[in-house]
């Protein structure tokens, strides 16, 4: 399993499969701030072959736009009962399960099956989740063909771009622990890429937004698939 930090202070060098450029944008309701990292690990969308992928975050105090959806799901499916709002503190967001506390995760996973670099079904799956009481995480994505543009079944596949939106739609304010949010990306069943934000603790008011974007470089043939999480507790 390998993991790979984003730290708004600092450029990571990750040794490992492949490099992995990762970028990083955030900033507060009031203060923004922007830094651009490069490390190079586990995030590429290839076995153990891949480029790299890369994320970045863009919390907001207003609704952060986010890209289109596009591919499938993986075989988990989160079976939860309504659950109460975290209070006072949070779990760290790389060991959050989603099956067990589906709230800090987000309600679809994407899948998608590519043979000899071209893309053969893509889709999405949804996840049972209660938000009612607490931000809204949601997922979306774009698959991208060789040359720009989105990819349709036969076309070639340069990458995946998804972003993971953490929207408070509450009237109490959240704290995001380290700006925290993770991307789990699969391939053939198991765990390729674990990606994580990192940063100064986010204060979330009514109407902020957390925004985490991650490209993912794909080379291999295979199946794919990918979830974001984060974790949350209330000010």
């Amino acid at each position: 399993m390998q993991r790979t930090a984003l730290s708004v202070f600092a450029a990571l060098l990750a040794a490992g499969i492949i490099g992995t450029a990762l970028t990083v944008l955030l900033w507060d309701d009031d203060e923004p701030l922007a830094t651009a990292l490069s490390p190079s690990p586990t995030a590429t969308a290839s076995p153990l072959l891949l480029p790299s992928p890369s994320p970045s975050v863009s919390p907001t105090g207003s609704p952060a736009a986010s890209p289109s959806p596009s591919p499938s799901p993986t075989p988990t499916t989160a079976t939860t009962a309504p659950t109460s709002a975290p209070s006072g503190s949070a779990p760290r967001a790389v060991d959050v399960n989603c099956e067990q506390t589906p709230q800090y995760c987000t309600s679809t996973s994407g899948q998608m099956r590519i043979n000899d670099d071209k893309l053969v079904s893509s889709g999405t799956t949804q996840h049972p989740a209660d938000y009612s009481a607490v931000p809204n995480t949601t997922m979306t994505w774009r698959i991208v063909r060789e040359g720009g543009g989105d990819a349709r079944n036969g076309d070639d596949v340069s990458q995946v771009e998804i972003a993971v939106e953490i929207r408070n739609d509450t009237d109490r304010t959240w704290v995001i622990p380290r700006r925290e949010v993770v991307l789990r990306v699969f391939y053939n069943g198991s765990e390729l890429h674990e990606l994580v934000t990192s940063g100064p603790d986010f204060e979330m008011r009514p109407g902020g937004v957390l925004t985490a974007r991650y490209t993912i470089p794909i080379h291999d043939t295979g199946e794919y698939s990918w979830r974001g999480k984060t974790s949350f507790y209330a000010r």
